[in-house]
């Protein structure tokens, strides 16, 4: 009786290893939620960052910017997802977004949720506001571990883009009208 139930337990273990062997494999093609990872720009290799001010990081407002990655709490952002919205015909839902920031615990957020070009991106604190809610080109369900990906804001539907497409260092982040999807560097990202 006892052996039985140290196999039962073994067999068991050893499905259980197998079924989250099966579930890493299966959320290994997708986008990585609620984990804090940097966020690359596919054109100038660079992470997106906050820009201190006087104050340090604390504030709302602050710029976000791209520089070059050296693995900090300011370079790391984690994808929240906070709601769906349909597909044209409602056919499908794609899903919206947080991305905060670890460092700060803010937001990225357009400013004002301005649907005109060069409006800036900036750090705020997290609400349920559509400046600061994002979708991503392809869908999530449809990334692979290594895919980049666009990024819209919900109310301008404009890009998370580069100023100028520059890989500058502290080259600013603005919301821009989406262009020359999936080949526009500027307006591509992945998780580091």
């Amino acid at each position: 009786m006892k052996v039985r139930r140290i196999l039962a337990s073994v067999g068991a273990g050893v499905l259980m290893s197998g079924a989250l062997v099966a579930l890493t494999a299966q959320t290994a093609d997708a986008l990585v939620e609620a984990e804090f990872r940097p966020l690359v720009d596919m054109g100038s290799g660079k992470c997106l960052t906050v820009q201190p001010n006087a104050n340090g990081v604390v504030d709302n407002g602050l710029r976000i910017v791209q520089q070059t990655c050296d693995g900090s709490a300011l370079q790391r952002w984690q994808f929240l997802h906070v709601g769906n919205v349909c597909n044209p015909n409602c056919s499908s839902e794609r899903p919206i977004f947080w991305i905060q920031n670890q460092a700060t615990g803010k937001c990225l957020d357009l400013n004002n949720g301005s649907s005109a070009n060069g409006t800036p991106v900036q750090q705020w604190s997290c609400v349920l506001n559509d400046n600061m809610h994002w979708t991503l080109s392809p869908s999530p369900k449809d990334l692979g571990p290594a895919d980049n990906f666009a990024l819209v804001n919900r109310r301008a539907m404009t890009c998370l883009d580069v100023t100028a497409g520059s890989v500058a260092e502290f080259a600013p982040l603005q919301g821009f009208r989406c262009i020359d999807y999936p080949n526009n560097g500027a307006q591509m990202y992945h998780q580091g």
